[in-house]
């Protein structure tokens, strides 16, 4: 956890903010969504981490499809003589 200020120096994104997490109730998000400048929007760290777990499962799935092919496209050695 960090300040604002300290994180953006530490990551040099210095008046650039891509995120705030909160906790708060429905009524204060509502309150904050109605807010927001156009472009902006409140979403719920669940739908954030759905997302994260279908490309995780997507990584998964094409790691094992090229494995399966480097399986079927290696070479075969004969150890018969």
């Amino acid at each position: 956890m960090a300040d604002i200020a300290t994180a953006q120096e530490v990551l040099q994104r210095v008046g650039r903010l891509d995120r705030i997490d909160l906790i708060a109730s429905d009524s204060t998000v509502a309150a904050l969504a109605s807010r927001l400048p156009p472009g902006l929007r409140v979403e719920p760290a669940e739908q954030r981490q759905a997302a994260l777990v279908q490309m995780t499962e997507a990584f998964h799935v094409n790691l094992q499809a090229m494995g399966l092919l480097a399986l079927l496209s290696a070479p075969c050695s004969s150890t018969t003589r």
